[in-house]
This record gives structure tokens, C-alpha cells and sequence, in this order.
């Protein structure tokens, strides 16, 4: 499968740097790598998996084939990054997901294409 994304918001406020991905099934990712994030320190990279609302908005969610302690994945090298974009990219049906109800501000899809902020 071609990994790219259905839409990527790319942040960068030295040190730190984030990644928005949206896809078409819903889902998404939020990868960083900062100065407090798990493996930031040695350059590697933390994924939390997010599915947007029909508002825009987003929330963690934990499906079990991609997190499987109900928390965010890190210590990710950029290999294994797109390894976890094709999971999440891939996964139907909510059934394997727990939800945390944690909120973020809205992303709107048609004004991220590939985009620096």
C-alpha cells in the first residue's frame, strides 16, 4: 500500500517537530519528536493514533493492533513510523479501539495538503 497520506499538517517549533496525518478512513496520526517526547531525545519519534469527528476535531484512540498498551507508541524509528501509517491506514471498524475522549482543536483537511505552519 502507498503510504501517503490522505493529508499531513507538518509543525516545526525547534526542537520540536509534528506530523498530522488524515486518512481516508478517518483515522490518523500524530507523530512528534521533541524535547518530552518518548525517544525525542535520540531523534526517534512518538505516534498517537487519532480518529476525526464529523466536527473536524480529533481524539486518541487506542486500537490494539497499532497500541498495545492503550497509550501512544514511541522510541519509533522512521521506518517503523511508516510501518504504523500503513496499520492505521489499513484498519476497518471500531470494535478493537478504546476511546479516551481527549479533544483537540479542529483540522481542517482541505487547508493541510502538505503544508509547513
Amino acid at each position: 500500500m502507498d503510504i501517503k497520506p490522505y493529508d499531513v499538517v507538518i509543525r516545526e517549533e525547534p526542537p520540536t517537530v509534528q506530523k498530522l496525518y488524515r486518512f481516508s478512513n478517518g483515522l490518523g496520526a500524530s507523530v512528534i519528536r521533541g524535547e518530552f517526547s518518548y525517544g525525542g531525545e535520540e531523534g526517534l519519534w512518538e505516534l498517537a493514533v487519532i480518529k476525526f469527528t464529523d466536527e473536524g476535531e480529533y481524539v486518541l484512540v487506542y486500537p490494539k493492533e497499532v497500541c498495545q498498551d492503550e497509550d501512544v507508541v514511541g522510541w519509533l524509528t522512521d521506518e517503523q513510523v511508516d510501518e504504523k501509517l500503513v496499520q492505521i491506514a489499513n484498519l476497518q471498524g471500531e470494535e478493537n479501539t478504546t476511546w479516551k475522549g481527549i479533544w483537540y482543536d479542529t483540522i481542517a483537511a482541505d487547508h493541510h495538503k502538505q503544508r509547513k505552519e
